[in-house]
């Protein structure tokens, strides 16, 4: 298929995949030879499976062109956070309240699209993302402060 494809492609026509079609272009200079071109086409068509894989080859080729082994072979990038993160003086309350508040132990509503119906486990998941602290999965993009600050809205500050 390589030699088919290279030979259509030293005539003039610059073949490529576009999903499960083979697109083929003619641009060189004049018309093609139909002589030359039609069985070449044709041979194209019959073995358009192999035809796509080769096609698809070429284009990862094309894209990293010899740099797989050198991506592969670099250091991943540090997900550490160089400066430290600290809670917010709301969130820092309401994960305090948190610990000294006892949830209800039936299925509740945290918000009307999300139903918590286990808070035993929901709460040691809570506990876990507070002990991971401001910078842990969930605190660095703001969910666990959101539900703290939501739970606290619904149940409101520890009783003396």
């Amino acid at each position: 298929m390589k030699v088919l494809l290279s030979h259509l492609r030293s005539l003039g026509f610059h073949i490529f995949a576009e999903g499960e079609t083979i697109i083929y272009r003619w641009k060189g200079q004049g018309t093609p030879d139909p002589a030359v071109a039609a069985p070449l086409l044709n041979e194209l068509k019959r073995n358009k499976a192999e035809a796509l894989a080769q096609l698809r080859i070429e284009l990862v080729q094309t894209l990293f062109d010899g740099e797989i082994e050198e991506i592969s072979d670099q250091p991943k990038p540090s997900t550490e956070i160089k400066t430290p993160i600290s809670w917010d003086e709301e969130t820092a309350r309401a994960a305090e309240w948190f610990e000294m508040v006892d949830l209800p132990t039936a299925p509740f509503d945290l918000w009307p699209w999300i139903k918590i119906t286990d808070p035993v486990k929901y709460r040691r998941f809570l506990e876990i993302d507070i002990r991971l602290g401001p910078s842990g999965p969930r605190a660095r993009y703001g969910s666990l402060q959101r539900e703290l600050r939501r739970l606290y809205e619904l149940f409101g500050p520890p009783q003396p």
